[in-house]
């Protein structure tokens, strides 16, 4: 049961990344078309508006427009040379966890946690005295910054509560 498990566990990642891959080729579509629609748009108004204008306006409007038509790019480039390596390694480790034979092997006897182990440690942890809140004040003093109080003070100052109660007296 438990290597069908983790047989299962792998297949799953593994249809998980190939679904990841599918996702990224299909963003990477659509952003190729993006990015191949886009110059052209920008190499057509550079032709339509500037023509053969010179000048120092018209070179900056033809060397923004060519730069933002580079950037359109951008992403589908990074998509299809970059983005899609670590992807597909995952897919193939998760495919090849899959299908890896599993070994149980027992811990040996001296390694196993007992029950009764377990609740001598609860018995220990319950016989050690509670430390009040002024024990745990002292020992606390240093580790908190000024400016966080405590979680347990509850916003309730110990000296306005006792200058209080020694008014009432």
């Amino acid at each position: 049961m438990v290597r069908n498990s983790i047989h299962n566990y792998f297949a799953y990642r593994a249809d998980l990344n190939r679904l990841a891959f599918r996702r990224l080729m299909r963003r990477g579509r659509a952003s190729l078309l993006i990015g191949l629609l886009f110059p052209a748009a920008c190499l057509i108004t550079i032709k339509i508006l500037l023509g053969d204008l010179g000048g120092t306006w018209a070179r900056i409007v033809r060397e923004s427009l060519t730069i933002a038509g580079w950037v359109a790019m951008w992403r589908p480039m990074e998509i299809y040379l970059y983005d899609w390596w670590p992807l597909r390694r995952k897919s193939r480790l998760y495919q090849k966890l899959s299908q890896i034979p599993v070994q149980i092997i027992p811990k040996q006897k001296s390694e196993r946690v007992s029950a009764k182990n377990m609740t001598e440690d609860k018995d220990r942890a319950a016989a050690q005295p509670n430390m009040s809140e002024d024990e745990i004040d002292r020992n606390l003093m240093g580790t908190f910054p000024a400016s966080d109080p405590p979680s347990w003070t509850l916003g309730v100052e110990r000296d306005k509560q006792s200058s209080s109660e020694n008014q009432t007296e």
